[in-house]
C-alpha cells in the first residue's frame, strides 16, 4: 500500500516513527511533518518551555542519545532509514499542501501526533480513510498533553487510542483500538508519554496488516463526548510539580532512547 504519515517535529514522533517504520516493510511509506501541535501562544509556562527546549535538542541531535538516533538529529535517522526525506507541511487547508498530500496517492493515511487539523478535503484524499494514534484514553482524554492531565488526575493507567479521523472534529472518530498501561510515577511525564509508543505503534501494524488483507476494521463510536483538554497553564503546572510530578528528567530519557 501507499502509506501517507502525517507526525510532528518532536521526539516523541521520532520515536514513534522508529517503531512504525520497521512494522510497514513492504509499504510504500512517506512521512510528513508538522512543526507544532496548536497555535503559537504569547505566554507559555516556563516549565513547558523548558520541555519544549530539551526536545528540540534531542531531535537535533545535541543531547548525545544513542541507539537509533546517534546521528545528525532523529529525523535525519529515519530519513536514512527511508531512503527518502521528511518534508515539513506547514498547512494542508491550502493548495500547495493539498497538492503535496495528493501526490502521495495516499490508499491509506496515518497521523501521529500531527499538529495540524484535518479537513474534509484532505480525509478525503485516502482511499482507505485516515487513522490516528491518540495519546490518551477516549474519550476521557481528548486534546493535548493526556499524560500530563492523566497524571495530574493521579490516574491509574494511561495509554493510546487508535481512531479513524471522519471529519474535523479533534479526537472524536470512530476508535479502532484502545491500549493500556500503568503509570509509572516514579518517571518524569516524557518517560511516561514515550513509553505509549512501542504498544500503540504495534496497534497501528496491526491495523494495516487488516487492512492490506482487504479486511475492515472494527472500529466504533465513541459512547460518550467525554473531556478536551488543552495545554496546561501557570497553575496546572504547578499542581502537578506540588504532586511531586516533573515534567522531564534528562537521564532517563537518553536511557530509555
Amino acid at each position: 500500500m501507499n502509506i501517507t504519515i502525517l507526525s510532528n517535529r518532536d521526539i516523541a514522533s521520532a520515536y514513534a516513527l522508529s517503531h512504525l517504520v520497521t512494522g510497514l516493510t513492504g509499504h510504500k511509506l512517506q512521512v510528513f511533518l508538522s512543526a507544532r501541535v496548536g497555535k503559537h501562544h504569547s505566554h507559555t509556562p516556563k516549565a513547558l518551555q523548558k520541555l519544549s527546549a530539551f526536545d528540540a535538542a534531542l531531535v537535533e541531535g545535541r543531547q548525545g542519545q544513542g541507539q537509533r538516533f546517534q546521528a545528525s538529529g532523529a529525523f535525519a535517522t529515519l530519513e536514512a532509514e527511508l531512503h527518502q526525506p521528511i518534508t515539513l507541511l506547514s498547512s494542508v487547508k491550502t493548495k500547495t499542501g493539498l497538492s503535496a498530500l495528493r501526490r502521495s496517492q495516499a490508499d491509506l493515511i496515518i497521523s501521529i501526533r500531527f499538529g495540524l487539523i484535518l479537513h474534509q478535503e484532505a480525509i478525503d484524499l485516502a482511499k482507505l480513510g485516515v487513522i490516528n494514534l491518540h495519546s490518551g484514553i477516549l474519550p476521557s482524554y481528548k486534546g493535548v498533553m493526556a499524560t500530563f492531565w492523566a497524571m495530574k488526575n493521579r490516574e491509574t493507567n494511561i495509554g493510546t487510542t487508535l481512531h479513524y479521523i471522519q471529519n474535523k472534529q479533534i479526537d472524536s472518530g470512530d476508535v479502532i483500538a484502545i491500549s493500556k498501561q500503568a503509570v509509572d510515577y516514579r518517571r518524569s511525564y516524557l518517560w511516561n508519554v514515550l513509553r505509549l509508543y512501542p504498544q500503540g505503534c504495534r496497534d497501528i501494524i496491526s491495523a494495516v496488516k487488516q487492512l492490506s488483507s482487504n479486511q475492515a476494521l472494527n472500529a466504533k463510536a465513541q459512547k460518550s463526548s467525554g473531556h478536551y483538554y488543552s495545554f496546561p497553564d501557570d497553575n496546572d503546572i504547578k499542581a502537578f510539580a506540588d504532586q511531586g510530578n516533573c515534567l522531564f528528567e534528562k537521564n532517563e530519557i537518553l536511557a530509555l532512547l
